[in-house]
């Protein structure tokens, strides 16, 4: 059937399908390079990586050798410079539209990629919240501690009050913290429920939540989807990747949302702000949000609290619906 002969609703489907087609293809064209060319990329850049690895560790060290209190702002000053230094080193372009609020505030973004952390640690100072097991790693986790990271333990519900208080300190002390909330496995095309845990922190340190958002586009325009890698070897894969293909970062801060929104109510305040920015994030993202159903509970106790919003070791991105 001639396009000519489609009413206007099907000529305009049938002429977007063939736009994304086209553009699709002309994006997979661009980003295709021969292997000499990706090796001679990748080499290339090697040393500028190493390099800004090395100043950014120094930049770190030095400034967890400050007394007192200095210690946690420079520590978060020197993650932000170390992190803008490694992206600039892989070749990773960065755009922002708007700046962060000043002062403290709880950061929440929607992590799709390991890059997530460089990026919003590079756009501003923040002290990130971390997985306990990061501290374990080498020279990642001195590193992460000298900065001033917060560590968690998801696994152990008990030690939660603590650490909601640990990071609503901080943000007592004018920090922005920043989390990842999501629960379960992250989607490519959804935002999945937050958990209300770190919401609980900018409840009792009356601070606002900033959500913000991250996309990724090759050097053509043409948006990536660079996904979390599952264990070491698709971390390497994927840091070949990013040094054979540049790419733009760009960061969204969205409207902040008042932490206290029912009264004064916690579990209200909580529960509708977490809400509130999944959607708000999910519409800047052009995703969908989605609501987490648990596993269903067979032992007849129930249901254990949510761990705090971690920055986790790498897990596996749950496909489209």
């Amino acid at each position: 059937m001639s396009p000519a002969l489609l009413g206007g609703p099907d000529r305009e489907r049938l002429g977007g399908n063939l736009s994304g087609t086209v553009r699709a293809g002309i994006c997979a064209q661009h980003e295709s390079r021969g292997a000499h060319q990706l090796t001679a990329a990748v080499m290339s850049r090697l040393p500028l990586v190493v390099g800004a690895m090395v100043l950014g560790a120094l930049l770190i060290v030095l400034a967890s050798l400050a007394p007192g209190r200095l210690r946690g702002p420079l520590g978060a000053w020197a993650l932000h410079r170390a992190s803008r230094l490694l992206l600039r080193g892989l070749g990773v372009r960065r755009a922002q539209r708007t700046g962060p609020r000043s002062g403290a505030s709880l950061v929440v973004a929607n992590d799709m990629s390991w890059l997530d952390v460089l990026v919003l640690s590079a756009a501003a100072p923040v002290l990130p919240v971390a997985n306990a097991e990061v501290a374990g790693w080498p020279l990642i986790g001195s590193l992460a501690r000298r900065s001033g990271t917060i560590f968690i333990n998801p696994r152990q519900l008990s030690g939660l009050p603590s650490d909601v208080e640990r990071i609503a300190t901080a943000m007592r002390r004018g920090h922005r913290v920043m989390v990842f909330p999501t629960v379960g496995s992250r989607r490519a095309s959804a935002v999945s429920q937050f958990r209300t845990a770190p919401f609980q922190s900018a409840v009792d340190a009356a601070v606002v939540v900033s959500p913000v958002v991250v996309t990724y586009r090759g050097s053509t325009g043409c948006p990536l989807s660079p996904g979390l890698p599952v264990d070491r070897a698709a971390l390497v894969d994927s840091l070949i990747g990013i040094l054979a293909h540049r790419r733009t970062a760009e960061v969204n801060w969205l409207p902040v949302i008042p932490a206290i929104v029912d009264g004064g109510h916690p579990a209200g305040d909580r529960a509708r702000t977490a809400a509130a920015a999944q959607r708000a994030i999910a519409r800047a993202s052009q995703q969908r949000p989605t609501r987490h159903i648990p596993a269903p509970n067979t032992t007849g106790r129930p249901h254990r609290a949510q761990p705090v919003g971690v920055v986790d070791k790498p897990t596996e991105v749950a496909p489209a619906a």
